[in-house]
């Protein structure tokens, strides 16, 4: 039977509505799908912000000097914690040495350079670690604290790595200067000296007046030029 003019069947209008809602559902997924995907993507940029900051910060931890900090007698290893619990990277290196007890021996542990902490840090903002407990100041000259060269610190660290028999030694001013080509302190410079036979690879923290030093084999070093410029120290470290 023909249709009079805008008049739709009730078949035809219920198979439109049911086109309609299918469209508004597609469009919906659609949506919660593009709404999902924009939540991941605004997550995952936070964080590679998040990421990125904090390389940021790393970077500047990285950046800044050595320098040692005086702390009280026996003070070393509580200073050491707070100064990590604080975020700052310390180091505080240590040797094993033998004491001899009226009814035993006992091996004991001890700081190689006693009455300071290594740490690096930012010297305009230094708060944190002067009151830090058992801190008793930074060491330099006058009143500016003095940075240590990286590679006077990188040079202990690779000693205590080496598993070497290591202990405080003299500081030294003058002498045979070589340098480590073989064995585990490859790369070390240093001073070479003759202890009873035996030979020792001297390494010296300049600002401190203190050196430690390591067995050697002979064979292991060779001789390098001393420097011509001489180092200005000071009679005493000076706390700031």
């Amino acid at each position: 039977m023909p249709q009079r003019p805008g008049f739709v069947s009730t078949g035809t209008s219920r198979h439109r509505c049911i086109i309609q809602c299918q469209s508004f559902v597609q469009l919906a997924k659609k949506l919660e799908r593009t709404g999902f995907a924009w939540s991941c993507f605004r997550r995952n940029a936070q964080i590679i912000k998040t990421m990125e900051q904090q390389e940021e910060r790393n970077q500047g931890e990285r950046t800044h000097l050595w320098y040692a900090v005086r702390v009280r007698s026996n003070h070393e290893r509580v200073a050491a914690a707070h100064l990590r619990e604080r975020g700052y990277e310390e180091f505080s290196p240590s040797y094993q040495v033998q004491r001899q007890w009226s009814d035993r021996t006992k091996t004991i542990e001890q700081f190689l350079f006693p009455g300071y902490v290594f740490t690096r840090l930012n010297p305009h903002n230094r708060l944190l670690v002067l009151t830090a407990p058992g801190v008793v100041g930074l060491v330099g000259f006058g009143k500016s604290p003095t940075p240590i060269p990286d590679q006077e610190i990188e040079s202990i660290r690779t000693m205590v790595r080496s598993g070497l028999l290591m202990k405080p030694w003299p500081f030294l001013e003058v002498g045979q200067r070589v340098l480590i080509e073989r064995g585990p302190l490859s790369g070390v410079e240093g001073i070479l000296q003759d202890v009873k036979g035996k030979f020792r690879l001297v390494v010296s923290i300049s600002l401190l007046h203190r050196s430690v030093s390591a067995e050697v084999d002979r064979t292991w070093v060779r001789p390098i030029k001393p420097s011509r410029s001489k180092p200005v120290l000071i009679d005493r470290p000076c706390p700031v």
